[in-house]
């Protein structure tokens, strides 16, 4: 038997997503500035991006690889569109997954073997109606279903995850019906609700 992760979907409201005449395009990272959530191919991959799009970039949190992402930014001229905003209450979050568009996390094996398991922000993002960005790494793909609630790409492969992002900003069509997947995947699968009552189900056979 494996519980399920599981999230308090009526914390993260479902929202669909569209892009208006003259917006720009709002991505966002919600991590810890350490190796293993992959930031820093995510700014490479925005930054090309940039070239031919109107692209915001927010990322949250703080941590050890701050400086390091804050020279890479700078190194490629993109701290107009790319901002790091330091550690955000549960609270904040919410409010800037209302404000985004697309969800992006290119987690890695860092060097020292580290992993994600499942990052539970990934299931936050889609119950919000996020298409979401991701690597196939660890419990991702369990989690967040390929070309359906979001695109997976290879680890550490910024061109990869460039293609990924560019395919969304030129599709935004796409968004609301990956956002619809991601919500009912949660919904069906990763809420409160859902997984209590597989536990209910389970103690009844034990009877």
């Amino acid at each position: 038997w494996i519980q399920p992760l599981c999230i308090d979907i009526d914390q993260f409201s479902f929202s669909e997503r569209s892009l208006k005449d003259e917006e720009s395009i709002q991505l966002l990272s919600v991590a810890r500035f350490v190796e293993k959530k992959g930031l820093e191919y995510a700014i490479r991959a925005v930054a090309k991006l940039t070239e031919s799009y109107d692209i915001t970039y927010r990322i949250a949190g703080d941590g050890e690889r701050r400086a390091h992402l804050e020279s890479l930014i700078n190194e490629l001229g993109v701290s107009d569109s790319v901002q790091i905003l330091g550690w955000r209450s549960q609270s904040e979050v919410v409010k800037l997954m209302q404000n985004s568009h697309v969800f992006v996390l290119p987690s890695v094996t860092a060097k020292s073997g580290d992993k994600e398991g499942t990052p539970t922000v990934l299931l936050e993002a889609q119950s919000r109606g996020l298409p979401v960005v991701s690597t196939y790494h660890a419990g991702i793909p369990e989690i967040v279903e390929d070309g359906i609630s979001g695109i997976l790409v290879s680890e550490r492969d910024s061109e990869e995850l460039y293609a990924a992002l560019e395919r969304l900003a030129s599709n935004p069509e796409m968004w609301a019906d990956m956002g619809h997947a991601g919500r009912e995947n949660v919904s069906q699968k990763h809420s409160i609700e859902a997984v209590s009552g597989q536990l209910i189900d389970l103690y009844k056979s034990l009877i």
